[in-house]
């Protein structure tokens, strides 16, 4: 069981700091997110989950990285969104609190993905879990998307290709990112132009008390001019572009 105060004290903070992202949240959203924290904290010591061990900092790279992204996420069409490479939930679950969108976390790792069904039955999420490599889901679930969110999970190569096949024309893919880098926007745009999407925007954001991070935003422009998905590991091994 956590403590109240704790909980209550880390809610106040990231209600406080996200404002400062153009992020309002409500207070019951600021307190999910504080559970959320909690529970993946608490979890760690089990499953390795995240590195960041501290709350403080976990405050800043996890929760305030990931709600940095949500005007973007918000402004994506309207419809359910796809979170590739969940692990932990983030960015996936504080954008899904944030913007009110129901999400389906992607995380392959059976023991992370049984993690996270608790997670959403604990906050009352909008949300499923699938325990699937992205290839795989998107056999079953093709263009069901209208935007697609990923965080530290590959190159920006490798994610249009894993993107693609899960969004529907018109939708996007947030790639969020450290610092900028002109070699994989290169790749990128290459790669783009064999799975139907394209570079619309590189966004530089501030997170209190973090290095520099970097959203790509793509939109979906119309379908592959090759067959997708490849098989899984494909992307990763020899991506397109």
């Amino acid at each position: 069981m956590f403590h109240v105060e704790h909980q209550d004290r880390i809610a106040e903070s990231i209600a406080a700091e996200s404002r400062s992202l153009g992020v309002l949240l409500s207070e019951a959203d600021s307190e999910r997110l504080a559970l959320h924290l909690e529970l993946v904290l608490a979890a760690n010591a089990t499953t390795n989950l995240t590195a960041v061990t501290e709350t403080r900092e976990a405050i800043r790279l996890h929760v305030l990285d990931s709600l940095a992204a949500a005007p973007l996420l918000a402004a994506a069409p309207p419809g359910p969104f796809v979170d590739i490479g969940s692990g932990a939930g983030y960015p996936g679950i504080p954008l899904a609190i944030a913007t009110g969108r129901a999400v389906t976390l992607l995380e392959s790792n059976g023991k992370k993905a049984r993690f996270l069904e608790s997670v959403v039955s604990d906050l009352r999420l909008e949300a499923n879990v699938a325990s699937a490599r992205a290839e795989e889901w998107a056999l079953r679930m093709p263009e069901a998307y209208a935007a697609a969110t990923a965080r530290a999970v590959s190159s920006l190569a490798s994610l249009e290709e894993l993107a693609a096949p899960l969004l529907h024309i018109g939708g996007h893919l947030l790639a969020l990112k450290g610092r900028r880098m002109t070699d994989e926007e290169d790749r990128a745009r290459r790669a783009g132009d064999v799975v139907g999407l394209r570079l619309i925007r590189v966004a530089s954001l501030s997170v209190p008390g973090a290095d520099e991070r970097t959203v790509y935003l793509f939109a979906k422009t119309g379908p592959p001019v090759r067959p997708l998905p490849r098989r899984p590991g494909a992307a990763q091994k020899r991506p397109l572009g």
